[in-house]
């Protein structure tokens, strides 16, 4: 896995601000945080099987951290915040899928694998052109190719 740090050092080459002029560290970390959560999504999306967890859970348990949704579960559903099983206090093993925890520093591990650092980088360097109002049909065109490289489940 990469760091934060190589990935702020790519995506300044690849904004032409090497020199840190246009763009503070912290806007581009949430950037990298914003491509993150995008990736995620669309890997969820896809019903990509990296982003499913499992774990045993009895009535009225918490939601796991980073639940987004079942993996064609029964008989455990959602309320609000709990899971709600048909078997009572009988552990349940269930599969969801779940997001990844978020970037905030320049020293986080990027949450994915190496095979889609670039994806991030580029899905962040895109967001620092855009609000800088530079054309980025381009990159828009390769994060869409993008989209259809990502695994379909």
């Amino acid at each position: 896995m990469r760091y934060v740090t190589q990935a702020v050092d790519v995506i300044r080459q690849r904004v032409n601000d090497v020199l840190a002029v246009n763009y503070t560290s912290e806007e581009i970390i949430n950037n990298i945080d914003t491509a993150c959560r995008f990736l995620g999504l669309t890997l969820i999306a896809r019903r990509a099987p990296e982003m499913i967890a499992s774990e045993p859970v009895v009535d009225y348990s918490a939601a796991p951290k980073g639940f987004h949704s079942f993996v064609g579960q029964f008989p455990v559903w959602r309320e609000g915040a709990v899971l709600r099983t048909s078997t009572g206090n009988i552990p349940v093993e269930i599969r969801y899928f779940c997001t990844r925890e978020g970037v905030s520093l320049l020293e986080d591990k990027i949450p994915y694998s190496d095979d889609y650092f670039d994806v991030i980088v580029t899905v962040a360097a895109s967001l620092l052109l855009n609000r800088d109002e530079f054309d980025t049909s381009s990159e828009k065109a390769m994060i869409d190719a993008i989209g259809t490289l990502l695994p379909k489940g």
